[in-house]
């Protein structure tokens, strides 16, 4: 059963074909930056009996001038050599669009691998393209995140132990506060595994709504300066009050205190959630030790 991660970056190229250019030189010429593209029949994703069944198919343009062939890879295969040129000779072949596979995968194995020839006999070639940790950028600047958040996630995973990497980790998770909630959840959930690792528990969609929500609520905490020691003190008194009571506002007026403006619209969703109180306490208790 395909991963969340997987199908979250089947549909992000999709939606996003820009970050094809990119990120995969060879289609830079090909897939301008204010392209669109458009999901190709179900029929077209199918391309071969039921064992051979593509990731996305998308063409880009109208009409279309290139057929983009999607597969997103954690692990490799070496069956899918034999697939993939199927996939290309087939789907070419029933559209007569000019076709490439692009391989998707934060693996660096499965980017050597999936970028070797596929011979299929002499004068009978076929490249994929893969976009891999080798070609995904292990820094971006603020403007490139707040584009394209979904390239800070791959930033992010591609590069777990670079701190360069971890510093667009933390600019994506902020812009990801803006995003219209159907976009944030699922970019929060694959982006904490990588805060920590006693959040490795939340990979692949055992956490709730609010308790991502949660986790944003620490995040921010952690890396807002606003707030003095002395004011730490009070507040962890504060929010002890309010644990004792089982007061939601008084917790939600201190997490207010907490996080920067625009965080602040985000709160109201989790206000009947006990998650916001243990959230916030262990955050200042964590900036006082």
């Amino acid at each position: 059963m395909p991963s969340m991660l997987h199908e979250y970056l089947a549909q992000t190229f999709l939606r996003r074909p820009q970050l094809l250019g990119r990120l995969c030189p060879p289609l830079a010429a090909l897939v301008p930056a204010d392209t669109g593209a458009r999901e190709a029949n179900a029929s077209q994703r199918d391309l071969a009996p039921v064992t051979i069944h593509a990731d996305q198919v998308f063409d880009i343009g109208d009409p279309p001038s290139l057929r983009i062939i999607l597969e997103v890879q954690s692990e490799w295969d070496p069956a899918k050599r034999g697939a993939w040129a199927a996939y290309i000779a087939l789907t070419w072949r029933s559209s007569g669009t000019p076709t490439v596979l692009v391989a998707v995968t934060l693996s660096e194995e499965v980017e050597r691998q999936a970028a070797l020839p596929i011979v299929l006999g002499p004068g009978a070639t076929l490249q994929p393209l893969v976009i891999g940790p080798g070609a995904i950028p292990n820094h971006l600047d603020l403007v490139e995140i707040e584009a394209l958040p979904a390239l800070g996630l791959l930033v992010a995973l591609a590069h777990r132990r670079d701190p360069a990497a971890m510093q667009v980790r933390d600019q994506t998770l902020l812009t990801a506060v803006r995003l219209p909630r159907e976009e944030r959840i699922p970019l929060m959930r694959l982006l904490a595994p990588t805060l920590s690792a006693a959040t490795l528990r939340m990979e692949e969609g055992n956490m709730q709504d609010e308790e991502m929500d949660a986790l944003m609520i620490q995040f921010m905490a952690r890396t807002t300066d606003r707030i003095d020691e002395a004011e730490d003190r009070a507040l962890e008194r504060g929010i002890e009050l309010g644990s004792a009571s089982g007061s939601r506002a008084a917790t939600l007026a201190l997490a207010r205190r907490l996080l920067p403006e625009e965080v602040a619209s985000n709160l109201c969703e989790i206000l009947d959630s006990g998650e916001l109180e243990a959230a916030v306490a262990d955050a200042i208790r964590a900036r006082m030790h």
